[in-house]
């Protein structure tokens, strides 16, 4: 790890953020992930006490998929060694997007083990989009560096960790105003267009948006193969070049 040891001044780093393309696909990616997280996070509770009416189940639901995810980053590695670093976020999110249509599709079942082999798909992909995403704005770092001459690693992260910090405190929001759309009466027996509304909510609008992320990956990240290759090489000699 290469540390930035120059002052940055405050009125740089709105232009150190902007002229870093990559970055802004990633934060973009960010934003629209964890979008999709609020709305699931967010209605998850009340779907399991109101649609499941099982909070028990919930507790197991939520333990396989901290499990899950934890899993998932430990895999990465091995993961990305067999379908190539390019290939596993898009695979995550085909994943995240499978578990959201799954669940919707079992959640009315009444079959506990569907429901929880849906919820790991869907944990599997939330695990190795986190661990793809840290990766990836590792490399937006070097190609900060390369593109402009400064390595700023702990705005870019900084830039993360405000965002999914922001995401958090608006998605108190969001839960608000979707439980009013759907009409949700607190302590009470909730009607059958409520609940389909939320899994409407909580499934399938997160089921587009993570469609969205994958594209967006796709079409504009490129910090990967030949590219990425080519990047740090030239950063080497430049660091090569600034030692002698």
């Amino acid at each position: 790890m290469v540390e930035n040891k120059e002052n940055i001044k405050l009125s740089e780093i709105v232009g150190i953020l902007g002229k870093n393309d990559q970055l802004i696909v990633i934060i973009v990616s960010v934003i629209i992930f964890q979008a999709s997280q609020a709305l699931y996070r967010g209605f998850l509770v009340y779907f399991f006490t109101y649609g499941i009416k099982d909070l028990n189940l919930y507790a197991t639901f939520v333990a396989m998929g901290t499990v899950t995810q934890v899993a998932a980053l430990i895999l990465f590695p091995r993961i990305s060694k067999v379908v190539g670093r390019k290939n596993v976020y898009t695979i995550a999110c085909i994943l995240t997007v499978l578990g959201f249509g799954g669940m919707f599709i079992v959640s009315g079942m009444g079959n506990s083990i569907l429901l929880c082999a849906t919820g790991i798909a869907y944990n599997l992909g939330v695990g190795l989009i986190n661990a793809a995403t840290t990766v990836m704005i590792s490399n937006a770092v070097d190609y900060g560096e390369y593109k402009l001459g400064k390595r700023s690693e702990s705005i870019i992260f900084s830039a993360q960790t405000f965002i999914v910090k922001f995401s958090t405190a608006f998605s108190g929001l969001i839960i608000g105003f979707g439980l009013s759309l759907i009409k949700y009466v607190p302590n009470a027996t909730q009607t059958a267009s409520t609940i389909f509304g939320m899994k409407v909510i909580m499934f399938l609008i997160p089921a587009v948006l993570m469609v969205i992320c994958a594209v967006v990956y796709s079409k504009y990240y490129k910090l990967h193969g030949k590219f990425y290759s080519d990047v740090m090489k030239s950063l080497e000699k430049r660091r090569e070049k600034a030692v002698v």
